[in-house]
C-alpha cells in the first residue's frame, strides 16, 4: 500500500501542469449550474458557460452525491495508508460538511484528514502543491497536515470585480447594487477572508486596483509567492508594471500570473481579475 494521497476539488488551479500531476493527486469533480443548464467542470466549454451567464439568472455549484462520494473515499482507501483531503470554502457549498458526515462513518484508524481550506483556485494551489513537497520528501501526514493548517492563515486575496452581473448571479451583491453601481461606474474590491468575500471598497477603474495592490503589498515583511489571475488576456497589461514593484519591494518572492479556472471566471466574471498571497509572515 502507498503513503498519503490527496483528494482536492476541481475548484483548486495550480501550476502544475497536467503531465507533471502527480499520480497520489485526485479530484472530486464539482458543476457549475448556470440558469437551468449544468456544466460538469473538467469537461465543460468555458465559452459556453461564459455566454449562459451572460443571459441566465443564477449561479450554482454543484457537489456529487453522497453514494460518489463515498465511492471516492473507498477507492482511494484501497490504495493509500493516509488520505489528506482540501476541500473549497465552506463559503461556496457543502462539500466539506458533506465529507465531514461521511467521514464519520469510516473507521478512525484509516487516517482521513479533511482540511477546509479556507479559499479557493490558486489559494487551494498553494496548500496542494505545498503538500505534494512534503510528501515527496517523505514527511508524516499529520507532519503535513498540521503545516496545511498554519500556511492557511498566511492565504491573502484580492478581487477587482467589474462584471456586475457576475457577482450578482452568485449572490456576492444584490441586484438593486449591481444597477446602482452600474450607474455609476464604480466596481467593488473584494478581500476573501475567514472563507468568503468581504466588500473592501468601490473603484472606477482598473489602474485604481494595481494602486490598491501595490499598497496592499508594502504590508508585507514577508512574500514567498503571489499569483495574479486573469479572465481577459488583455486586462493583464498592468502585470508587467506591478510585477517590478513587487520584485523591488519582495525581491525573493515568486510572481507568477495565469488566467483564471473555468469555476472562477463564471463567478466573478472573464474582466475581473485577482491576486493570491502566500506570506512568510508570523
Amino acid at each position: 500500500m502507498n503513503s498519503i494521497c490527496i483528494l482536492t476539488d476541481s475548484f483548486a488551479q495550480f501550476q502544475s501542469s497536467q503531465e507533471n500531476t502527480p499520480e497520489f493527486l485526485y479530484q472530486i469533480p464539482l458543476t457549475l449550474q448556470i440558469g437551468d443548464k449544468k456544466y460538469r467542470v473538467d469537461q465543460a466549454n468555458i465559452d459556453e458557460i461564459l455566454a449562459d451567464c451572460d443571459h441566465q439568472q443564477g449561479f450554482k455549484l454543484l457537489i456529487p452525491d453522497k453514494q460518489k462520494l463515498v465511492h471516492q473515499i473507498e477507492f482511494c482507501q484501497k490504495q493509500y495508508r493516509d488520505i489528506i483531503v482540501i476541500t473549497h470554502s465552506k463559503f461556496f457549498t457543502g462539500l466539506f460538511s458533506a465529507l465531514e458526515k461521511i467521514l464519520e462513518y469510516f473507521p478512525k484508524n484509516q487516517n482521513l484528514h479533511l482540511i477546509n481550506s479556507n479559499t479557493f483556485s490558486f489559494g487551494m494551489g498553494f496548500l496542494i502543491q505545498n503538500a505534494i513537497q512534503k510528501i515527496h520528501l517523505g514527511e508524516s501526514a499529520r507532519s503535513i497536515v498540521n503545516d496545511l493548517q498554519t500556511q492557511i492563515s498566511n492565504i491573502y486575496t484580492y478581487f477587482f470585480t467589474p462584471d456586475l452581473h457576475h457577482i450578482s448571479h452568485a449572490g456576492f451583491i444584490d441586484y438593486a447594487q449591481a444597477i446602482s453601481l452600474e450607474i455609476l461606474n464604480l466596481f467593488p474590491i473584494f478581500s476573501f477572508e475567514d472563507g468568503k468575500f468581504n466588500p473592501l471598497e468601490k473603484i472606477n477603474s482598473r489602474s485604481k486596483y494595481f494602486q490598491y495592490l501595490e499598497e496592499f503589498i508594502d504590508e508585507f515583511s514577508d512574500i514567498d509567492q503571489a499569483i495574479f489571475i486573469y479572465g481577459l488576456q488583455k486586462t493583464r497589461k498592468e502585470v508587467p508594471a506591478f510585477h517590478s514593484y513587487l520584485k523591488e519591494i519582495h525581491p525573493d518572492a515568486k510572481f507568477f500570473s495565469h488566467s483564471m479556472n473555468a469555476i472562477t471566471k463564471a463567478m466573478l466574471g472573464p474582466k475581473s481579475m485577482g491576486i493570491f498571497v502566500m506570506s512568510d509572515d508570523k
